[in-house]
């Protein structure tokens, strides 16, 4: 056996013990800020480092042949099974932050959302899959709190165009056909006033549902 082939078989035989070969690439591993999981096809986890550890509130010695499957939300977990199934039949690269809207459950139960990237490799005892898993709580309420701005200033900016022109020009005709009623057939006048009374009860809602501030309309 090379010494290759004995590395690759010392990773695959549990959490806790990569071999000396590997040692100085697996301190750089327990030193990574997010938390890396090497995986079997069959979604058993064989190597977790210090951050997935804390990250997912497990003892080192429980995540040797926990499947991946425990680690995400029960509502969640038979899609995931499926994308896995998936992911094996067919390996390739998955970077990180790739659109999906992922969660991950804690031993205690709790949920939260993750991103994560995939990536295949292969050892002394066949395929294994490198999963690199960051908390995306923060960012996920960074985005959130940047949509909410979004929304905010969109709501803002139509508001702005309906005080401005739309709710303008309807007080202006508003305006006009009154200023018209005296001049016109007492029947045509009649079905004016209908006219201006629309356009104030339109007016009065539109300010309602805009600025939520109902004002004086144009048959004040």
């Amino acid at each position: 056996m090379t010494e290759h082939d004995r590395s690759s078989h010392e990773i695959d035989r549990g959490v806790a013990q990569p071999t000396v070969a590997l040692a100085d690439a697996w301190v750089i591993v327990e030193l990574a800020p997010d938390g890396v999981l090497v995986v079997d096809e069959q979604g058993n986890i064989d190597l977790a480092n210090r951050a997935a550890v804390e990250m997912f509130g497990y003892d080192r010695e429980r995540f040797a042949g926990l499947n991946v499957d425990a680690l995400v939300p029960g509502g969640r977990r038979d899609a995931h099974r499926a994308h896995r199934v998936a992911f094996a039949a067919a390996p390739h690269t998955r970077p990180m932050g790739a659109g999906l809207d992922l969660w991950a459950r804690r031993a205690d139960g709790s949920e939260f959302p993750v991103e994560i990237s995939l990536s295949p490799v292969t050892f002394g005892q066949g395929p294994r899959y490198v999963a690199i898993v960051r908390e995306a709580t923060i960012q996920r309420a960074s985005q959130e709190a940047s949509r909410r701005q979004s929304v905010l200033a969109e709501e803002e900016r139509i508001g702005t165009y309906l005080r401005h022109h739309v709710i303008e020009r309807l007080f202006a005709a508003g305006l006009t056909i009154q200023s018209e009623l005296d001049r016109m057939p007492v029947d045509v006048a009649h079905r004016l006033r209908e006219v201006v009374d629309l356009l104030d009860d339109t007016i009065y809602e539109m300010r309602t549902a805009v600025f939520d501030a109902p004002e004086e309309t144009g048959d004040s």
